[in-house]
């Protein structure tokens, strides 16, 4: 079985723009070892996040690369399409890209407390995707048990995080034979998956006149 999950990001630009077989097919022939492109590319092109006013209010998001390594040489990649409803914050609990209010953040989670929702639940048009890579050797119930511990690394940066929204999905791979505690591998999962969400805001740039992060506060730390 080969899953598959798609954002919808129809209303950002051009909702006539699609791939198509032939993308998919060329992107499989440019596949190589070199480092993954980041940003406003491939599936994290219409990427937006902070959506409580709509993508006109929004922040410019992407795609995301990181690679963590653990204990015994463990190493746990991440991809990750960062396309929230949420704001995405850093590690100190500041805003670094979401929902806009004039030149200002907004702060999603300071105005829904205060009452300010959005009435239509499961609506389309948020989603976070998250593909890990390990070299560590997983069944399908440890690799399914690490996948939702690397969940806990985008819930620290999203806020609010899967929401009724929000269709988020984590998939892990097990390409290795090395072992490793399931545990341990899910905490460096967790920290891969975060630091592929922060590469996704750093690497973003504005599109569509939606601002990016570093239009609106700066140039922002990358991850590993």
């Amino acid at each position: 079985m080969v899953p598959t999950a798609v954002i919808f990001d129809l209303s950002f630009m051009d909702a006539a723009a699609r791939p198509t077989p032939d993308m998919a097919y060329h992107a499989c022939q440019e596949a190589s070892r070199d480092p993954v492109q980041q940003g406003c590319v491939g599936a994290g092109t219409g990427a937006t996040c902070g959506k409580l006013r709509g993508v006109a209010n929004a922040t410019k998001a992407g795609l995301g690369s990181s690679l963590e390594e653990g204990a015994g040489g463990v190493l746990v990649g991440a991809l990750v399409v960062a396309n929230p409803f949420g704001d995405i914050l850093d590690g100190h609990g500041r805003i670094l890209a979401g929902a806009r209010d004039g030149d200002a953040f907004l702060d999603m989670r300071r105005a829904i407390a205060g009452g300010e929702v959005r009435e239509r639940f499961g609506s389309p048009g948020n989603t976070t995707l998250c593909i890990l890579v390990t070299d560590a050797w997983l069944d399908k119930v440890t690799a399914m048990q690490v996948a939702r511990m690397a969940g806990q690394g985008l819930s620290r940066h999203i806020v609010p995080f899967n929401t009724p929204f929000d269709g988020d999905m984590v998939f892990c791979f097990s390409v290795g034979e090395k072992t490793a505690n399931p545990l341990h591998v899910g905490v460096v999962a967790a920290r891969a998956a975060a630091g592929a969400l922060m590469n996704a805001v750093a690497h973003a740039r504005g599109m569509g006149g939606i601002p990016a992060s570093r239009d609106l506060v700066g140039t922002v730390p990358t991850a590993g």
